[in-house]
């Protein structure tokens, strides 16, 4: 309760803020101003339309970075080479995911679907895929130990032991580059795709359509919000199932 308290008064003083900025610029449209748009049928066509392009993109790509990610950790790991794979993950996944986007152009194309799915994959693979080698790097010598001499064996030992403190490890990565994908399929589609959510930020941009313009930001900015809130209620079962906390 304390927490949705905080929020609604956080979004009040933003709307406030918002609402006074609107009264002393003529450039800024007030908030009321940018909902009105919500019933411009011709207007909401063209965004769903952007928006279900956009959200195509980001979802296929971050599935396959995350699948993928943990799933090259984890035969790593199995194959005994996580050591020397985690300096590699976390040099590529300190590359900013925008940087990709050019090399990407260069190499395939200005391509509507893969150019900005390989960006996402890009983004949350290399992330994902430090965590969990970081995570199996940090497992408790004596917690495994322990467990193989109570007997746990292969599937039951990972099951039991290393799945659970790689949970704590990839749920708060998978958040972040869940927020990062969008954003870099957002931006793929300002720079190169011509369609999706981020194209028709650049083009509301370029007609100087403010009020449009920041109605399809906040429809991102609530998108990830969205993600994050999801993310973060799964993370909290899937734990405690484990008999393990979240800190929030």
């Amino acid at each position: 309760m304390r927490r949705a308290a905080a929020e609604a008064a956080a979004f009040a003083m933003l709307l406030g803020a918002w609402w006074a900025a609107s009264l002393a610029s003529p450039f800024i449209p007030s908030p009321a101003a940018v909902a009105t748009l919500a019933f411009d049928r011709a207007f909401l066509e063209t965004v769903l339309h952007a928006y279900a392009l956009t959200a195509l993109r980001a979802i296929i790509g971050y599935l396959i970075g995350l699948a993928a990610g943990v799933l090259l950790g984890v035969v790593a790991a199995v194959l005994r080479v996580a050591e020397g794979l985690e300096p590699l993950a976390a040099l590529v996944a300190s590359v900013p995911s925008i940087a990709w986007i050019p090399i990407l152009i260069a190499l395939m194309g200005v391509d509507e679907l893969r150019l900005p799915v390989t960006a996402a994959v890009l983004c949350s693979l290399p992330p994902i895929l430090h965590e969990v080698l970081a995570g199996i790097r940090s497992l408790d010598p004596e917690e495994v130990g322990v467990a193989r001499s109570l007997g746990a064996r292969g599937f039951f030992l990972w099951r039991t032991v290393v799945l659970p403190r790689l949970f704590e490890r990839i749920f708060p990565a998978a958040k972040a580059e869940a927020i990062m994908t969008w954003k870099t399929v957002f931006a793929a589609e300002m720079v190169a795709v011509p369609s999706g959510l981020g194209y028709l930020a650049m083009m509301y941009a370029d007609n100087l359509e403010t009020a449009k313009l920041i109605f399809v930001v906040a429809l991102l900015t609530a998108t990830v919000a969205a993600i994050v809130r999801i993310l973060t209620i799964v993370e909290k079962r899937v734990l405690a199932s484990r008999g393990l906390g979240v800190e929030m």
